[in-house]
């Protein structure tokens, strides 16, 4: 039987801290009855990973090993609901949004929009992908 090393490791779950996935509890491990919830990624120390399960009436912690998270997924049919990111990239990315509609409202050409673009700074950090 080989021992794992938990320092040198690849991680089994490849999304970042604070990520949501949604899922449907068909099973009834966590609640009553049969019913949609959402699960929260809290932290991993070692391999353990923590996580929050809520539905709109309760919420619940649990921890399950790193590598069983695709039994998990499968078993609860969990799809990604929300990746975070930093407040700056949502920022830039609600004031690019902003500009294309401003800029296609007024019919501003092209060569305009890339100088705004370029005088606000916008795109830096969704091209250096720090999301």
């Amino acid at each position: 039987m080989k021992l794992i090393d938990y320092i040198d490791y690849d991680p089994f779950i490849n999304e970042p801290i604070g990520t949501k996935w949604t899922g449907t509890d068909y099973k009834r491990d966590f609640f009553n009855r049969k019913c949609n919830f959402t699960v929260t990624y809290l932290k991993n120390e070692k391999g353990i990973a923590k996580f929050e399960i809520s539905n709109k009436k309760r919420k619940l912690s649990t921890v399950w090993r790193e590598s069983c998270h695709p039994y998990f997924s499968d078993r609860y049919n969990l799809r990604r609901k929300e990746i975070p990111m930093n407040t700056e990239t949502k920022n830039q990315i609600f004031i690019l949004e902003y500009l294309k509609i401003l800029f296609k409202k007024k019919k501003i050409p092209i060569d305009v929009e890339n100088i705004v673009y370029l005088f606000l700074g916008c795109k830096m950090n969704l091209l250096k992908k720090n999301i």
